[in-house]
């Protein structure tokens, strides 16, 4: 049985197995830095294990720093700010942008309509980059900033 019978594949894919699994189980592919999951259930759930462990290996071994701004605008009048401060910071800090839905019963904590993500491995830039963020959002918009750090990366 020839595995690398089964499909096509883009060149610089590898082949990557579990230890032991070489000759009887199903490899998970990987090009760059894309894992390419089979859609089988069982076999799906066993590459899972292996990407995790993969991950845990490549992971970075410092900290992320995270800070969340909570907005009482909803997410359409936050996007030039946000553009405007992940354009500004693009080579260090990364930026997210999410809308607070409520699930059904829940009660709103503050009228929050968006959450933006300040992340960094720096401190100081994440820090100097949500303060240049805040200051294109007007105060009273503000309800909160919270500090994340650190959040563990393994």
């Amino acid at each position: 049985w020839d595995v690398s019978r089964m499909c096509i594949l883009p060149q610089g894919t590898e082949l990557l197995y579990r230890p032991g699994d070489e000759s009887t189980g199903y490899p998970l592919l990987r090009c760059d830095n894309v894992y390419m999951l089979p859609g089988v259930p069982r076999f799906c759930r066993q590459q899972l294990e292996l990407v995790g462990q993969l991950l845990t290996e490549r992971s970075v071994p410092y900290p992320l720093h995270s800070r969340q701004v909570k907005s009482s605008l909803l997410e359409p009048f936050l996007a030039e700010a946000v553009a405007c401060a992940a354009l500004k910071f693009r080579d260090s800090v990364e930026f997210g942008s999410y809308p607070y839905f409520l699930a059904e019963g829940d009660v709103s904590p503050a009228d929050i309509k968006t959450i933006v993500t300040v992340e960094g491995h720096d401190l100081a830039l994440v820090d100097t980059a949500t303060q240049f963020l805040l200051s294109s959002i007007p105060p009273q918009a503000v309800l909160s900033v919270e500090n994340h750090s650190t959040l563990p990366t393994q």
